[in-house]
């Protein structure tokens, strides 16, 4: 360490000492960061039986939980299923079946609504065979018309899973077929006897964000550590993976060495182990490969062989153009961005790119034809006003399976024939909630540097202007994850019918329009997601929606983080916080695996002028004794491997020992969803919307 890093440090835990801040080494709480160590799961045990105790007793509990339990397991909720070849397959759980079975039926009997399922792994007989909490993870297959899939299983719901080759003829696991014992694993087909495999085998073959840093090419018949290495990233790097895009029949292989959170180099892999770095920028990500083109989203601004493409481009250029020493010729236009139109996804058929573009954050679909002349957009005529998924492409068929859904329109499952553009309604979601007097209005609040941020707000066509309306905020600002609208379901019943408002901000962070909108409130830009969320409080009040005894907040992970310096920032301006599976800790943040993969999106603490600007705003260095903040509820999972258990811990801690009343809440499975099965994820909403009623009770 230089002098002058040296005495930049001294100066900073000087300046922490005399704020009453504790320095990361002085840190007593520490010793929560010990995942399963008796003394931390003794104290989440007490923790536990407080909370549990009190929001259980509180009047409405049973009945919240039992309508969630019903909403969740409802046997008419919508089938999504993952079109493969003749097959549709879905993953279903259910009151009888909690972790849930993995089940097949044709695809003219899925589309007509006349099932006939055939069950292919059911994991509540799997656990209670193997005395294991197996979670579902997902299927890998080799090809849409292969019987050979790889299984992914999470022992409670955790990131490491464990991978297990299954027959679908003769529907059952491969004895000594492929296996891969617990790791943060990426893998996919290689051929019918080998696969390209990113996994932990010893501690040299992880980044230091704790995820796989090496390519092999494994064999049938070898173990993990006996395959080939192909590949070797650097320990500082974030991650590796191999991936499979098809195009048709036909499957492209390729190598994501993921720089840092946002940048990445991408290589084909060829069949005999070589790779071929393709020419695109770092920062920009495959989204696709259709008609032997490569479909690329521009992250920043790009100009290649005197063709511009601004940020939030689609563009595509040929494999086959591409020389062996990764140059290419021609970069085709598909989509150019506006102010208020971003790419949301992008899936390909056998004959069309499908574009799911975020319209002032609402969805619309536009298919891409490619053709002598370049790419030609043709626009499918869908309900609006909606949030639309692609559930489902092939590339090898001209059917595709969407979601569409808005806060008070249930679910509708859609089938899209993409050669005519016509569509068909297969399953329609029942209502939940009686949405009779509900409306949902879209609003603008002006953030601290003048930027309009826009928010939706469900609530009663008769509601008064008065201030007193009990209303639940919920964020993300992160990640550029969009914030879309979504049916409301078990919050409609739970929140809203009961006469309560919603709200969801759309704050910067996130990829309501495209990668500026992330861009800008990255690293030490993060202070404006903040301002945007408090702009949206603020014009929730100056509204006479509600007032600050009455707004309650909510966010989880990076949403979590946010809901943490909303309320040790502005402790006046909110009345209760859901603060679920959050980072809190922003100073250790990168010690706790695998935080070090996100310092591109915070910044990273070692670097002096960096740490300053998290120093600024981390929620647990920034509590105050004297402060009098909302009786916070915290919740996270002891098997969340994603956003270490620490930060709630501690942060929790750190609350009582300054004698600031809160709730804490520590599932020990579940990872970092918050729930390993149905009856879990019940009782989460039941004691989310019961706290929230407790604490702004005095709405009613």
């Amino acid at each position: 360490m230089s002098n002058l890093m040296k005495i930049s440090t001294l100066l900073m835990s000087t300046i922490a000492l005399s704020l009453g801040i504790h320095a990361s080494s002085d840190d007593p709480h520490r010793w929560l960061e010990a995942v399963d160590s008796e003394a931390a799961l003794k104290w989440v045990v007490e923790q536990n039986e407080s909370t549990l105790t009190h929001l259980k007793s509180q009047p409405g509990y049973a009945r919240r939980e039992a309508e969630a339990l019903e909403i969740l397991t409802a046997p008419d909720r919508i089938i999504q299923g993952s079109l493969r070849g003749d097959w549709v397959y879905n993953f279903w759980r259910s009151a009888e079946q909690p972790q849930g079975v993995w089940r097949r039926t044709s695809y003219e009997a899925f589309r007509n609504g006349k099932y006939e399922w055939q069950v292919l792994l059911d994991l509540d007989a799997l656990s209670q065979a193997e005395g294991t909490n197996w979670v579902w993870k997902g299927a890998v297959f080799r090809s849409n018309t292969s019987n050979q899939c790889l299984i992914k299983l999470s022992d409670g719901g955790k990131d490491a899973m464990e991978v297990r080759e299954y027959d679908l003829a003769t529907q059952s696991f491969v004895p000594d077929g492929f296996f891969i014992p617990e790791a943060k694993t990426y893998l996919t087909w290689a051929d019918e006897d080998s696969l390209w495999l990113a996994t932990q085998m010893d501690a040299d073959s992880v980044t230091e964000s704790g995820y796989p840093r090496v390519l092999t090419l494994l064999h049938r018949g070898q173990s993990p550590s006996e395959a080939k290495r192909v590949y070797e990233a650097d320990a500082s790097h974030v991650l590796i993976s191999p991936i499979t895009l098809r195009d048709g029949s036909n499957s492209h292989h390729l190598l994501m060495d993921r720089t840092t959170f946002y940048e990445s180099q991408v290589y084909l892999l060829r069949p005999d182990g070589t790779t071929v770095l393709l020419p695109i920028q770092s920062s920009d990500e495959i989204q696709a490969i259709h008609k032997g083109q490569c479909i690329v989203l521009v992250r920043k601004a790009w100009t290649y062989a005197g063709k511009h493409f601004p940020e939030g481009s689609l563009v595509s250029f040929s494999l086959d153009e591409v020389s062996t020493d990764g140059g290419i010729t021609t970069v085709q236009p598909i989509f150019l961005p506006t102010e208020t139109t971003a790419v949301k996804s992008v899936a390909s058929s056998r004959s069309a790119l499908l574009v799911n573009l975020n319209d002032n954050v609402t969805n619309r679909l536009v298919c891409f034809e490619f053709g002598t002349s370049g790419w030609n957009a043709k626009a499918v005529d869908l309900p609006p006003n909606g949030t639309l998924a692609i559930s489902s492409t092939s590339s090898e068929s001209d059917i595709a399976f969407l979601e569409m859904e808005g806060f008070l329109s249930p679910d509708s499952l859609l089938e899209l024939d993409v050669i005519s553009g016509e569509w068909t309604t297969l399953q329609s979601l029942p209502t939940r909630f009686d949405a009779s007097n509900l409306i949902v209005k879209q609003q603008y609040a002006i953030s601290r540097d003048g930027t309009r941020v826009p928010y939706f707000m469900v609530h009663s066509k008769d509601l008064e202007p008065d201030g007193t309306h009990a209303t639940y905020l919920y964020g993300y600002g992160g990640f550029e994850q969009s914030m879309n609208p979504f049916y409301l379901s078990t919050y409609g019943k739970l929140w809203v019918e009961p006469g309560h408002v919603f709200v969801l901000a759309n704050i910067r962070g996130g990829g309501e329009f495209g990668p500026k909108w992330h861009q800008a409130a990255l690293k030490q830009n993060r202070q404006r997601a903040f301002d945007d969320f408090h702009a949206v409080a603020e014009d929730l009040i100056n509204r006479g929606i509600t007032s600050p005894e009455h707004l309650g907040i909510g966010g989880g992970s990076n949403g979590g983080l946010l809901v943490g310096v909303a309320f040790t920032q502005r402790p006046d301006l909110y009345g209760a916080v859901f603060c679920s599976v959050p980072l809190l800790d922003m100073l250790r943040y990168h010690e706790l695996p695998p935080g070090a993969s996100w310092i591109a999106e915070y910044g990273d603490p070692r670097i002096p002028e960096e740490r300053d600007f998290i120093a600024a705003y981390s929620p647990y260095q920034n509590l105050r004794k004297d402060a009098s903040y909302p009786k916070v509820f915290f919740y996270t999972s002891t098997r969340d491997d994603r956003v270490h258990p620490g930060h709630a811990r501690k942060m929790a801690a750190r609350m009582a020992e300054m004698g600031h009343p809160h709730f804490y809440f520590e599932r020990i499975e579940g990872g970092h969803a918050g729930g390993a099965n149905l009856t879990q994820y019940a009782e989460l909403y039941a004691l989310q919307f019961t706290y929230l009623q407790s604490q702004l009770s005095k709405a009613n």
